[in-house]
Protein backbone atom coordinates (compact mmCIF):
# COMPACT_ATOMS: atom_id res chain seq x y z
CA UNK A 1 0.00 0.00 0.00
CA UNK A 2 1.31 3.33 -1.14
CA UNK A 3 -1.51 5.49 0.16
CA UNK A 4 -4.34 5.88 2.87
CA UNK A 5 -5.99 8.97 3.17
CA UNK A 6 -8.91 9.92 4.79
CA UNK A 7 -10.95 12.78 4.90
CA UNK A 8 -14.70 14.02 5.60
CA UNK A 9 -17.28 14.85 3.55
CA UNK A 10 -20.60 16.22 2.90
CA UNK A 11 -23.36 13.84 2.06
CA UNK A 12 -24.82 14.10 -1.14
CA UNK A 13 -28.18 15.04 -1.80
CA UNK A 14 -28.60 16.11 1.67
CA UNK A 15 -29.46 19.86 3.24
CA UNK A 16 -26.20 21.48 3.84
CA UNK A 17 -24.50 20.21 6.48
CA UNK A 18 -27.14 17.70 8.07
CA UNK A 19 -25.02 14.90 6.93
CA UNK A 20 -21.00 14.53 7.10
CA UNK A 21 -19.35 11.29 6.09
CA UNK A 22 -16.04 10.15 5.83
CA UNK A 23 -14.06 9.58 2.40
CA UNK A 24 -11.16 7.15 2.24
CA UNK A 25 -8.77 6.85 -0.74
CA UNK A 26 -6.39 3.50 -0.82
CA UNK A 27 -3.71 3.52 -3.46
CA UNK A 28 -0.92 0.48 -3.70
CA UNK A 29 0.53 -1.24 -6.51
CA UNK A 30 -0.45 -4.88 -7.88
CA UNK A 31 0.56 -7.94 -10.01
CA UNK A 32 -1.77 -10.46 -10.69
CA UNK A 33 -0.64 -14.34 -11.87
CA UNK A 34 -3.15 -16.76 -13.42
CA UNK A 35 -3.29 -19.84 -11.09
CA UNK A 36 -3.55 -21.56 -13.64
CA UNK A 37 -0.01 -20.70 -15.59
CA UNK A 38 1.57 -22.96 -12.55
CA UNK A 39 3.98 -20.55 -11.70
CA UNK A 40 5.84 -20.82 -8.50
CA UNK A 41 6.32 -17.36 -7.60
CA UNK A 42 8.68 -15.94 -4.30
CA UNK A 43 10.96 -13.52 -3.44
CA UNK A 44 8.05 -10.83 -3.52
CA UNK A 45 9.60 -7.26 -3.03
CA UNK A 46 8.05 -3.74 -2.01
CA UNK A 47 8.80 -0.34 -1.69
CA UNK A 48 8.17 2.98 -1.33
CA UNK A 49 10.43 5.88 -3.06
CA UNK A 50 12.93 7.21 -1.42
CA UNK A 51 11.98 11.04 -3.54
CA UNK A 52 8.29 12.01 -3.51
CA UNK A 53 5.92 14.81 -4.21
CA UNK A 54 2.90 16.08 -1.44
CA UNK A 55 0.58 18.75 -1.07
CA UNK A 56 -0.93 21.15 1.48
CA UNK A 57 -3.84 19.51 3.09
CA UNK A 58 -6.71 22.35 5.10
CA UNK A 59 -5.62 22.36 8.28
CA UNK A 60 -2.28 22.87 6.85
CA UNK A 61 -0.43 19.43 7.50
CA UNK A 62 1.33 18.59 4.45
CA UNK A 63 0.48 14.80 2.91
CA UNK A 64 3.61 12.99 1.24
CA UNK A 65 1.50 11.24 -2.06
CA UNK A 66 3.69 8.16 -1.97
CA UNK A 67 3.90 6.11 -4.77
CA UNK A 68 6.56 3.01 -4.56
CA UNK A 69 6.69 -0.08 -6.35
CA UNK A 70 6.50 -4.28 -6.16
CA UNK A 71 8.05 -7.03 -7.68
CA UNK A 72 7.72 -10.69 -7.80
CA UNK A 73 10.22 -13.69 -9.02
CA UNK A 74 7.98 -16.00 -11.30
CA UNK A 75 9.55 -19.57 -11.74
CA UNK A 76 7.78 -21.81 -14.84
CA UNK A 77 9.99 -25.16 -15.03
CA UNK A 78 13.59 -24.47 -14.80
CA UNK A 79 13.40 -20.75 -15.55
CA UNK A 80 13.17 -17.63 -13.37
CA UNK A 81 12.48 -14.04 -14.64
CA UNK A 82 12.15 -10.85 -12.75
CA UNK A 83 8.20 -8.85 -12.63
CA UNK A 84 8.44 -5.29 -11.77
CA UNK A 85 5.95 -2.81 -11.87
CA UNK A 86 4.97 1.01 -10.99
CA UNK A 87 2.91 3.95 -11.70
CA UNK A 88 5.65 7.26 -11.82
CA UNK A 89 4.72 10.68 -11.33
CA UNK A 90 3.02 12.27 -14.48
CA UNK A 91 4.82 14.86 -16.36
CA UNK A 92 4.87 18.51 -15.22
CA UNK A 93 6.07 20.74 -11.83
CA UNK A 94 7.10 17.11 -10.17
CA UNK A 95 9.61 15.94 -13.26
CA UNK A 96 12.35 15.59 -11.28
CA UNK A 97 11.03 14.09 -8.77
CA UNK A 98 9.47 11.32 -11.47
CA UNK A 99 12.96 11.07 -13.26
CA UNK A 100 14.56 10.11 -9.42
CA UNK A 101 12.02 7.81 -8.78
CA UNK A 102 12.70 5.66 -12.17
CA UNK A 103 16.60 5.66 -11.47
CA UNK A 104 15.38 4.43 -8.01
CA UNK A 105 13.63 1.14 -9.65
CA UNK A 106 16.69 1.16 -12.18
CA UNK A 107 19.43 0.94 -8.70
CA UNK A 108 16.61 -1.36 -6.91
CA UNK A 109 14.69 -3.99 -8.08
CA UNK A 110 15.95 -4.04 -11.79
CA UNK A 111 19.21 -4.38 -10.21
CA UNK A 112 19.42 -8.40 -10.60
CA UNK A 113 20.87 -11.41 -13.18
CA UNK A 114 17.58 -12.52 -13.69
CA UNK A 115 15.57 -11.73 -16.91
CA UNK A 116 13.37 -8.63 -16.22
CA UNK A 117 9.95 -7.57 -17.29
CA UNK A 118 9.00 -4.23 -16.29
CA UNK A 119 5.71 -2.76 -16.74
CA UNK A 120 4.57 0.94 -15.94
CA UNK A 121 2.59 3.83 -16.43
CA UNK A 122 5.95 5.59 -16.72
CA UNK A 123 4.45 8.86 -17.75
CA UNK A 124 7.60 9.55 -19.92
CA UNK A 125 7.06 9.92 -23.13
CA UNK A 126 8.46 7.09 -25.21
CA UNK A 127 9.29 9.64 -28.24
CA UNK A 128 11.64 11.17 -25.89
CA UNK A 129 10.05 15.13 -26.03
CA UNK A 130 9.36 14.85 -22.42
CA UNK A 131 10.96 13.35 -19.49
CA UNK A 132 14.47 11.76 -18.86
CA UNK A 133 13.02 8.40 -17.53
CA UNK A 134 12.19 6.96 -20.77
CA UNK A 135 15.82 7.32 -21.91
CA UNK A 136 17.33 6.32 -18.54
CA UNK A 137 15.79 3.18 -18.77
CA UNK A 138 16.84 2.18 -22.27
CA UNK A 139 20.18 3.22 -21.38
CA UNK A 140 20.04 0.96 -18.23
CA UNK A 141 19.32 -2.50 -20.50
CA UNK A 142 16.09 -2.49 -21.17
CA UNK A 143 14.02 -3.19 -24.46
CA UNK A 144 11.06 -1.61 -25.66
CA UNK A 145 8.73 -4.33 -26.18
CA UNK A 146 6.54 -2.04 -28.84
CA UNK A 147 9.63 -1.28 -30.62
CA UNK A 148 10.51 -4.61 -31.10
CA UNK A 149 7.15 -5.43 -33.18
CA UNK A 150 6.09 -1.94 -34.21
CA UNK A 151 9.40 0.14 -34.74
CA UNK A 152 7.64 2.71 -37.17
CA UNK A 153 4.11 3.01 -36.04
CA UNK A 154 3.45 5.19 -32.73
CA UNK A 155 1.38 2.68 -30.39
CA UNK A 156 0.28 5.84 -28.71
CA UNK A 157 -1.37 5.17 -24.95
CA UNK A 158 -2.83 8.11 -23.38
CA UNK A 159 -4.81 9.86 -22.64
CA UNK A 160 -8.51 10.00 -22.54
CA UNK A 161 -10.41 12.78 -20.81
CA UNK A 162 -11.38 12.22 -17.32
CA UNK A 163 -14.57 11.30 -17.14
CA UNK A 164 -14.15 9.57 -20.33
CA UNK A 165 -16.73 11.15 -22.51
CA UNK A 166 -14.58 12.52 -25.47
CA UNK A 167 -16.09 11.60 -28.85
CA UNK A 168 -12.84 11.49 -30.67
CA UNK A 169 -9.57 9.56 -28.86
CA UNK A 170 -7.52 12.24 -27.62
CA UNK A 171 -4.34 9.67 -27.30
CA UNK A 172 -1.02 11.48 -28.29
CA UNK A 173 1.78 9.78 -26.51
CA UNK A 174 3.35 6.45 -25.41
CA UNK A 175 3.76 6.13 -21.65
CA UNK A 176 2.46 2.99 -20.89
CA UNK A 177 5.33 0.54 -21.33
CA UNK A 178 6.59 -3.24 -21.24
CA UNK A 179 9.93 -3.12 -21.16
CA UNK A 180 12.70 -6.42 -20.71
CA UNK A 181 15.83 -7.51 -20.68
CA UNK A 182 17.98 -10.37 -20.76
CA UNK A 183 17.29 -12.47 -23.76
CA UNK A 184 13.66 -11.66 -24.25
CA UNK A 185 11.63 -12.64 -27.30
CA UNK A 186 8.95 -10.49 -27.99
CA UNK A 187 6.40 -12.58 -29.95
CA UNK A 188 3.59 -9.96 -30.21
CA UNK A 189 2.51 -6.81 -28.32
CA UNK A 190 -0.43 -4.57 -28.78
CA UNK A 191 -3.18 -2.45 -27.06
CA UNK A 192 -6.71 -2.80 -25.75
CA UNK A 193 -8.85 0.00 -25.32
CA UNK A 194 -7.81 2.25 -28.01
CA UNK A 195 -10.57 1.47 -30.92
CA UNK A 196 -14.18 3.54 -30.84
CA UNK A 197 -15.38 0.20 -30.90
CA UNK A 198 -14.07 -0.72 -27.33
CA UNK A 199 -16.57 1.97 -25.67
CA UNK A 200 -19.24 0.79 -23.49
CA UNK A 201 -22.74 0.88 -24.55
CA UNK A 202 -23.74 4.16 -23.18
CA UNK A 203 -20.39 5.62 -25.22
CA UNK A 204 -17.00 6.33 -22.54
CA UNK A 205 -13.77 5.09 -23.09
CA UNK A 206 -12.92 1.47 -20.94
CA UNK A 207 -9.93 3.40 -19.55
CA UNK A 208 -8.31 7.00 -19.84
CA UNK A 209 -5.73 4.92 -20.96
CA UNK A 210 -4.64 1.90 -23.49
CA UNK A 211 -3.90 -0.96 -22.17
CA UNK A 212 -0.58 -2.34 -23.54
CA UNK A 213 -0.15 -6.62 -23.80
CA UNK A 214 2.48 -8.75 -24.62
CA UNK A 215 3.72 -12.19 -25.30
CA UNK A 216 7.07 -12.36 -24.06
CA UNK A 217 9.77 -15.66 -24.34
CA UNK A 218 13.38 -15.67 -22.80
CA UNK A 219 15.88 -17.55 -24.58
CA UNK A 220 19.36 -18.31 -22.97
Amino acid sequence: MTNDLQAPALCPNTPPFSCIGLVRFIDREVILARAADALTLSNVQEGTFATQSGFALPDGTFYVAKRGWLSVDARKGDDTLRFITTHLLPEGFFDPIQVAQGQEVVAGPAQTSLPVIFVCDCNSRADNTGTATYANLLAAGLEDAWLERHPHQAGLTCCQDEDLRNEASHFDQRIDLVLVRGGAHVHHVGRTGESEHDKTASGLWPSDHAGVVATVDFRP
